[in-house]
């Protein structure tokens, strides 16, 4: 929960500034005892997070998108997000990121950028298996030539076991540049 908390910190700050109950329940050496600051502490956070706009439920009806970015430096992340019209405010369903291995880290570009949507689809798995389209978003333009071509086609061996992971979901690569 308090991971949860970290992460929607960047759309409200008020939220961490609200847990110094469970940050003590956190600590090391403390023994974990819930008691009625804790609970209040709880309830109020819960109504905190359900106040926040840019978060919404995901809709079975509605096409998805998923933003996906990788970089050596800041590992891997998406944003899996529902827009109901094309000027409509995006409303995001769920977004995580994860660090690299070592030997990630010694992977090309494009490869680092397929590992990226491989990560997103799978973590994501629970909305992007067995739905609609699944529109997945890079600023790596080489991989939306890369998904349209057969995997035979294809000479690097760990590009082609990177889209082998995916094949079973419905999902289409689109380009977008960087900073859009």
């Amino acid at each position: 929960f308090i991971g949860l908390l970290k992460q929607l910190n960047n759309w409200s700050s008020k939220l961490t500034s609200m847990t110094p109950n469970f940050r003590k329940l956190e600590a090391k050496n403390s023994q974990f005892k819930w008691t009625e600051l804790h609970q209040s502490e709880f309830n109020a956070l819960k109504e905190q997070i359900k106040s926040l706009s840019f978060l919404s439920p995901f809709d079975v009806n509605r096409d998805m998108k998923i933003q996906v970015d990788a970089s050596k430096e800041g590992g891997l992340g998406y944003m899996l997000f529902q827009q109901y019209s094309k000027d409509a405010e995006i409303k995001i369903i769920t977004m995580a990121s994860t660090g690299l291995t070592s030997a990630q880290r010694n992977y090309s570009a494009t490869e680092l950028e397929l590992l990226g949507v491989v990560w997103a689809l799978n973590h994501a798995k629970v909305y992007t298996t067995g739905n609609n389209l699944v529109e997945v978003l890079t600023d790596h333009s080489a991989l939306e030539s890369l998904s349209k071509k057969e995997l035979g086609e294809i000479e690097n061996p760990r590009l082609i076991r990177l889209l082998e992971k995916i094949s079973h979901f419905n999902y289409r690569i689109k380009y977008i540049k960087g900073k859009s």
